[in-house]
């Protein structure tokens, strides 16, 4: 695990900031290989410090005219001056350069994954970011006459004047979105920075702002064939930025069999000029197993392919462990299964893993881009005709909610007139349940129920766009990819001391990708129907024509199937309940609700409540 920590003001004692200093940066978690055994950077004085624990050939910490400086990740610099500087004299060093010349537009310089943190103390100031995706996740809390920050909230956490006191409004995000999504988190005094946002302290006060927007275009003014052309050798060139001095040789990829893992186990192949390396987890239950598909893109590209199966037991022995790594409760399912294939590529022998993470947000993948088309002919019809007459007929009619056509055309109306983003929410359980059924009553009366669709909303409106599918990308690379995905496969990567890369997230693709108009994306109503194009003579038909298929844990066929999972459930689920977060009958009516035709989705929450109580146990 590589990291950053440090602070400016909070007004301690020369004499106290080494030790503070020592336990932010114990936080950081163990190394892995690729540094081997590099010291940690160390910095502190009256009013603030700095750590770096390296973890990538692409960090730098230095010190100069009174500005300190750490950066770390898989970044290089657009500017060829600062480029030439640091094969010289280092990346701390063509850091202060830029910061020194450019100020806060130094990030137009910087391309790729990572953090930095410049602390200028002679003006007081300091200024942390995460790079445009989001890869690596900033914490940060406001202190006396500053902030306290750092890529793990553990870090932020062992600053004294950080309480590490559970926000309610934490609680309720995270029933919401099985996460806690920026810029919120668990914690009633921290909060994270989103994608292509950066900290500034000045004069005691810290501000967010974002250096970088995606630039979307909804016309092309290329041809189809010239666009294609492009989409491959962007994304080629993105994999070997990632294997770029690297021993390719310990160089895999995750395969799960749909179109992105594919294309970069065939373009890996590609770059090292040897069969790629490439990792399957399959499930012996119906519904869940991908191998087949992963197989046939594995045979189309003669790769090296391990496809191994995880068992219930697997599962019971990595949840605790994989919801004790997190900073925060994470009830993604599929981290068991991305955890256990980290486990056996890293057994292997493997260094790095590359992931398709990000193909579906930067070209159209999501099924809800498609489903939310139907409600267009309602919106885009006159006024006059659906809600002057179309409406006030359909819900005059008596005992229309029991006629199934009339039913189903009054849901329809709701939902059209829904706006979104919140439409895309109707599935959600804590949309279709009474709150106070759930939520104990002191938890709801400190919580705004809004702020989960407030913070949607956020993300979608805040695209520089007009297009809803490009507005409904834009929120998922924020919500769906830098809240979710990303942190699932970098900590369960971290977990299994293996590092990974997301090809698709190079700037270079992103950039491409928004120059693609949505129309242009999903012709024809069909998803990633641009992509495949683009791919049609690379990738196995197989691979093109298959539908859509998760990553997700048959958490609940083996509920119902394997004692263990049933007796870890039902442990964690009663412990919750002295939790006062969740009312004991409602965390009953969950359980139950898991066994039995369950028309409410409240059995969705299980997975949840399980994975929260082991995280509080940890932690």
């Amino acid at each position: 695990m590589s990291g950053l920590s440090g602070w400016l003001g909070g007004g301690k004692s020369t004499s106290q900031s080494p030790k503070i200093l020592a336990d932010m940066a114990k936080t950081l978690g163990s190394r892995i290989s690729e540094t081997g055994a590099l010291d940690d950077r160390k910095i502190c004085w009256n009013d603030g410090g700095l750590c770096l624990r390296p973890g990538h050939r692409g960090y730098g910490f230095a010190v100069a005219e009174g500005r300190h400086i750490a950066i770390d990740g898989q970044f290089r610099w657009r500017d060829k001056s600062l480029a030439e500087l640091a094969a010289v004299k280092g990346q701390g060093e063509a850091l202060i350069e830029a910061y020194r010349r450019f100020d806060v537009s130094l990030f137009d310089r910087l391309t790729g994954p990572f953090t930095l943190a410049i602390i200028d103390s002679e003006r007081n100031r300091a200024l942390v970011a995460t790079d445009r995706m989001g890869n690596f996740p900033v914490y940060y809390a406001e202190i006396p006459g500053g902030a306290a920050f750092g890529t793990r909230s553990k870090a932020v956490l062992a600053h004294p004047s950080v309480s590490d006191v559970i926000n309610p409004q934490g609680v309720f995000n995270y029933f919401y979105f099985f996460m806690s999504p920026a810029p919120q988190t668990i914690y009633r005094d921290q909060k994270k920075l989103l994608a292509a946002q950066y900290l500034l302290v000045e004069n005691g006060r810290a501000s967010t702002h974002f250096y970088w927007k995606v630039p979307y275009r909804d016309t092309a003014r290329e041809n189809a064939e010239e666009l294609h052309r492009e989409t491959r050798d962007r994304l080629k060139g993105a994999v070997a930025h990632a294997v770029d001095g690297e021993d390719v040789s310990k160089v895999a990829s995750f395969l799960s069999g749909g179109l992105d893992s594919t294309t970069v186990t065939g373009l890996l192949g590609d770059v090292t000029n040897q069969p790629a390396k490439c990792y399957t987890i399959g499930f012996h239950e119906e519904g869940f197993d991908e191998t087949a598909y992963a197989k046939i893109g594995a045979d189309h590209f003669r790769a090296e392919h391990h496809a191994e199966y995880m068992t219930p037991a697997d599962m019971c022995d990595a949840l605790p462990r994989i919801a004790a790594a997190y900073d925060e409760p994470f009830g993604n399912s599929s981290a068991a299964a991305g955890y256990f294939c980290a486990m056996r590529a890293k057994a292997n022998g493997m260094d790095v893993l590359l992931a398709g993470d990000g193909g579906d947000e930067l070209f159209a993948g999501n099924d809800r881009y498609l489903s939310q088309r139907v409600f267009d002919p309602y919106n885009n019809a006159p006024s006059f005709l659906t809600r002057g007459l179309l409406k006030p007929a359909v819900f005059a009619l008596p005992f229309g909610d029991r006629i199934g056509l009339i039913s189903k055309a009054r849901n329809y109306i709701r939902q059209a007139e829904t706006p979104l983003p919140d439409r895309m929410q109707g599935w959600n359980w804590m949309e279709r349940n009474p709150l106070t059924d759930a939520f104990e009553e002191d938890l709801l009366s400190a919580v705004d129920p809004t702020q989960p669709l407030e913070l949607m909303r956020e993300a979608f409106h805040r695209a520089d766009t007009e297009s809803t599918v490009q507005k409904m990308m834009h929120m998922d690379l924020q919500i769906t990819l830098a809240d979710n995905d990303l942190p699932k496969v970098n900590q369960t990567c971290e977990l299994a001391g293996i590092r990974v890369k997301f090809p698709f997230l190079d700037d270079d693709v992103v950039e491409h990708s928004a120059r693609i108009p949505p129309d242009t994306l999903m012709a024809g109503n069909e998803l990633r129907h641009y992509y495949k194009q683009a791919f049609r003579n690379y990738l196995p038909a197989e691979t093109l024509s298959k539908s859509k298929h998760g990553f997700g844990l048959p958490f609940g066929n083996w509920a119902h199937t394997h004692a263990p999972t049933r007796e870890l459930i039902r442990d964690s689920a009663n412990a919750f309940k002295s939790r006062g977060y969740l009312k004991p009958a409602f965390i009953d009516r969950v359980f139950d609700a898991d066994q039995h035709a369950d028309s409410t989705g409240v059995g969705s929450a299980l997975f949840d409540i399980v994975l929260f109580e082991l995280w509080l146990q940890a932690n």
